[in-house]
């Protein structure tokens, strides 16, 4: 069965929450230690953690989860069309140089465009008609096409020097689910950060480097070190000049949530309506599109609920649930055993949607399908 257009998964000027993965060819490793030759290529996760955290910079599509593994990466998104929208012109120019740039410094840095650049991308391939140029760039960076796009092409490229070799690195077209309601969107995310462990690459989400899990955990734990030192300091300890240790430890706790936006709203952003929140955050913050919620749930209570999910995963049983799982499970109305089924054959159950049965049944109307592969997962799961 061909797979979906992406304007009819994605259709422009809507916001959506996509899963997107994608794998290399020729059982290529992107990360991890070759059994085979005993290379260690574990420093290419640290190539798409970074760039993931540069794209959020730029594009307006929220980085709401991710995992990386050996041969495969997962990617958790959200457009947000309401965001581009409000960027001026010269701010899309300046975005969209900072992505292609055409020079850079020694390090790698790419300095101020000057005026007749950001006029020349303006007035590329538009006829001379800046407003069509425009209006295309703002297309480009709501787009996840052009993000996945700008990810696995630099990833490659730096790969296949590294290897010495031509050729293609990751197969084919990247692959997409459409997550349509809270319910898929937990599903998957959970499904995302339990990777390693049900790959045997990790005994606990904690332990999972370079999961969207283990970023949050860490910003956690920082914060609440941060705050315990704080209430620790006393009398002549305080002082207004930070040591540059203070200093670069602060950076580093700090990195971690740079571009992953949050479970759910900041409770000082609570009362605020989601269009001003947004456009508050987009000005401020200069490491994602907006610092809107994606899940009706704290972290701490996600994380209880990952690692139960984790723990049935490994002993393939399902156990007894925790007093303070049972009510995220009644929401879902779902047993212990559905919900760990859900999660551990989350791949391979879903088609390009995933949701309850009416959110189906309006995307097939919306996409004008005749059918839809998840809906009998979909009654058996969500209800």
């Amino acid at each position: 069965m061909p797979r979906k257009k992406r304007h009819v998964v994605a259709p422009d000027g809507v916001s959506v929450v996509l899963h997107c993965y994608t794998r290399c060819v020729r059982r290529a490793f992107l990360c991890g230690v070759d059994k085979e030759t005993q290379t260690s290529y574990e420093h290419r996760k640290h190539w798409i953690r970074d760039r993931l955290e540069f794209l959020a910079s730029v594009f307006a599509i929220d980085i709401m989860g991710f995992a990386v593994m050996d041969n495969h990466f997962h990617l958790i998104c959200r457009t947000r069309h309401d965001i581009s929208d409000t960027w001026s012109d010269e701010e899309i120019a300046k975005r969209w140089y900072r992505l292609f740039p055409k020079r850079s410094s020694i390090h790698g840095e790419v300095p101020e465009p000057s005026k007749a650049e950001l006029d020349e991308i303006m007035t590329q391939h538009s006829e001379g008609d800046p407003a069509k140029r425009i209006a295309e760039l703002r297309r480009r960076l709501q787009n996840v096409s052009w993000l996945m796009k700008a990810l696995c092409e630099n990833i490659a490229r730096r790969a296949n020097q590294e290897d010495k070799v031509t050729g293609s690195f990751w197969e084919g077209r990247f692959k997409t689910q459409k997550l349509l309601d809270n319910e898929a969107i937990l599903a998957c995310s959970v499904y995302v950060d339990l990777n390693p462990v049900r790959a045997n690459m990790a005994a606990t989400p904690e332990e999972s480097h370079f999961t969207s899990a283990y970023e949050r955990i860490a910003t956690r734990q920082a914060k609440q070190d941060q705050a315990r030192k704080k209430r620790t300091l006393t009398g002549p300890v305080k002082t207004k000049k930070k040591s540059i240790h203070a200093v670069q430890s602060s950076v580093v706790n700090h990195r971690r949530d740079w571009f992953l936006v949050p479970l759910t709203l900041p409770s000082s952003y609570e009362k605020d309506s989601a269009g001003k929140e947004d456009r508050t955050m987009a000005c401020k913050h200069r490491h994602r599109a907006s610092n809107k919620g994606f899940l009706r749930m704290t972290l701490d209570k996600y994380l209880e609920l990952l690692d139960w999910t984790g723990r049935q995963i490994l002993e393939d049983k399902a156990g007894s649930i925790p007093p303070g799982l049972a009510p995220i499970l009644e929401r879902l109305q779902m047993s212990g055993q559905t919900w760990v089924d859900c999660v551990k054959n989350f791949g391979r159950w879903f088609g390009w949607a995933v949701g309850k049965e009416q959110a189906l049944v309006q995307e097939r109307d919306r996409s004008g399908l005749h059918r839809m592969q998840s809906r009998p997962q979909a009654t058996a799961i969500f209800g």
